[in-house]
């Protein structure tokens, strides 16, 4: 198993636009279609930064975590986070 933890730190008051392009082109439904994905979903933190946003991805394989990452929908959410993020941090554990 692949667990992926992200945390994207939003532009000032960008977080809610972030997310709603994301669902809005249904890249995330696309994220959680895909063979070998078990979970991929959006968190808002509980310390109450209003620029944070989670993301919690746990893939069946390392081979299903990088066929995800050839998708144009993994590259499309690349395109739609450089106009909402200014930073990303991505913790990758495997189990």
């Amino acid at each position: 198993m692949q667990y992926i933890l992200v945390t994207y730190t939003c532009k000032p008051g960008q977080r809610q636009a972030f997310l709603d392009a994301l669902n809005g082109e249904g890249l995330a439904a696309k994220c959680r279609a895909e063979d070998g994905n078990i979970k991929y979903d959006y968190y808002f933190p509980e310390n109450g930064n209003e620029n944070e946003l989670f993301l919690r991805e746990i893939w069946q394989s390392a081979e299903a975590l990088k066929a995800h990452m050839e998708m144009p929908h993994f590259k499309r959410i690349g395109e739609v986070k450089s106009l909402y993020v200014d930073d990303t941090e991505i913790i990758k554990l495997e189990g």
